[in-house]
């Protein structure tokens, strides 16, 4: 009973995605975090979305966008683990944002 479990748990992973680029003769691809590149991605897939991968295929399965009112797994900081709901992003000059979450509520949105 456990294998048949484990088994359907291992058909995809999440990956969130590092950074979109073209490569030569214009080929679009994509990097992951888990060092995964995937050539020809959906074209709304930015940098920090997340991405369903089938682990058979190595095709994306769906994405997920790095937007407001979604919810969010802190992954740096002193909130580490922590669930909540992004509220607002405060871009800044250069690549520095600020992500606002409100934490622990992501089952009332």
């Amino acid at each position: 009973m456990l294998t048949a479990f484990l088994l359907v748990c291992v058909q995809f992973k999440l990956c969130k995605v590092r950074s979109v680029q073209f490569g030569q003769k214009g080929i679009p691809y994509l990097n992951t975090y888990d060092g995964r590149t995937i050539r020809y991605p959906d074209p709304l897939i930015k940098a920090n979305d997340t991405i369903k991968i089938d682990l058979e295929t190595n095709k994306i399965m769906d994405f997920i966008k790095f937007d407001v009112r979604n919810v969010v797994m802190v992954t740096g900081g002193r909130n580490t683990g922590r669930v909540g709901v992004i509220k607002h992003r405060e871009k800044h000059k250069g690549s520095f944002e600020t992500i606002h979450v409100l934490l622990g509520v992501f089952c009332y949105v």
